[in-house]
């Protein structure tokens, strides 16, 4: 019972980092070991004869001011990674990037149904660019469901290849003829 009531908050504290931290810890980070640096270099390597504290480099201004400093880039920070979400959530092209976005970059694992048609690759093993898609039977294609058959799809068009040709190299590998259940059957 309490995770359900905790899942709520924990959904939005992951959105809300996802939309403040994307990229910005980079940024951070990198400003925090180039002062670091200076400091080093000035502490350790220089002499210290006419090099003013870093403080006195720095503008003297109130908190105030730096604090409106902070919170505006806060707020840009804020905007921008809200605008990268939505982005990403409305021109998702499939499930494998949807995977990525929602797992930090990881790839997904092939699913079980797909090991007829990828070469070298055994259960449990993340998609790559490397992956080599045969063309399945039509009485493989037959036996997918519905979204099987679209995330197949989808996999092919991520490799860099058109779907309706793969679809036109199963739709080849029929019998002349064929039969009701060996037609081939896309959503338009």
């Amino acid at each position: 019972m309490g995770n359900r009531l905790l899942h709520p908050i924990t959904e939005r504290i992951r959105i809300w980092r996802n939309i403040v931290f994307r990229g910005w810890w980079k940024l951070v980070w990198g400003i925090y070991v180039v002062v670091g640096l200076l400091a080093v270099v000035r502490a350790e390597i220089l002499p210290q004869e006419n090099i003013p504290p870093i403080m006195e480099l720095l503008p003297s201004w109130p908190w105030w001011a730096w604090a409106l400093i902070g919170m505006g880039i806060l707020y840009v920070a804020t905007l921008e990674g809200a605008y990268r979400l939505i982005q990403q959530a409305t021109f998702r092209d499939n499930w494998i990037d949807a995977h990525k976005n929602r797992f930090g970059g990881r790839f997904p694992p092939i699913p079980e149904f797909l090991n007829d048609v990828v070469v070298d690759y055994s259960p449990g093993m993340p998609v790559s660019k490397d992956v080599q898609l045969l063309t399945p039977s039509v009485q493989f294609w037959a036996r997918l469901l519905p979204s099987q058959r679209d995330q197949l799809l989808e996999m092919v068009k991520w490799l860099g290849q058109d779907p309706r040709d793969y679809e036109e190299k199963i739709r080849r590998g029929a019998p002349p003829g064929g039969s009701a259940i060996t037609q081939l059957h896309r959503k338009r």
